[in-house]
């Protein structure tokens, strides 16, 4: 069954918009302020991925004593061909009860894009072959285990390692993204402030 890209775009807003409704009840209900942490933002990014030529990061923060809300990206492929590129809006619950620090359970909801040749799009003569450039949009959600060190004398510098799964929704023919399926994998490392 095939879903149009705009149905695929209202079921991506819709989920975007159910985890900004659970993010602001979710904060709405948090204890006083000086539950938090002093520090309750995050920023993380993948510096092994960044030197061979890939860029990977998290934005996130803490909205309650357990609970952050935040933002993912990846982009790889800098050039036309064979590019991907993905935003994801996340909610994360810390198991152990101490918000950034410890084991995570992640919601994620947004949208994957990618370019490639289509190989069904080929067109062949006698002396080349030509196929068509094409970029596909679909909408995600996926879900994450991850650990997270707080490490420093002040706990301000952030390790975090994690795996999930993306699910790709809806079937979009003739497109090079025809994947349903995708793990996922985050190393990374960064800030806390």
């Amino acid at each position: 069954m095939t879903i149009p890209i705009h149905h695929l775009a209202m079921r991506a807003t819709s989920v975007l918009s159910l985890l900004a409704i659970l993010g602001a009840r979710v904060q709405a209900q948090a204890a006083a302020p000086s539950s938090l942490p002093a520090h309750r933002t995050t920023i993380t990014l993948n510096p092994i991925a960044t030197v061979v030529g890939f860029f990977t990061g998290d934005v996130e923060t803490a909205v309650a004593p357990t609970v952050t809300i935040g933002v993912g990206w990846s982009i790889t492929g800098l050039d036309d061909f064979d590019e991907y590129r993905a935003l994801d809006a996340k909610v994360r619950y810390w198991v152990n009860g101490k918000v950034l620090d410890g084991f995570a359970v992640t919601g994620m909801a947004g949208v994957a894009s990618s370019t490639g040749y289509f190989i069904n799009a080929c067109s062949y003569d006698s002396f080349t072959q030509t196929c068509r450039l094409t970029r596909s949009t679909r909408a995600t959600i996926g879900t994450e285990l991850s650990y997270q060190w707080l490490l420093g004398p002040t706990r301000r510098f952030v390790v975090v390692a994690g795996a999930g799964a993306k699910r790709y929704l809806g079937n979009q023919a003739n497109s090079s993204f025809d994947a349903q399926f995708l793990p996922t994998g985050r190393a990374n490392v960064g800030f806390r402030f």
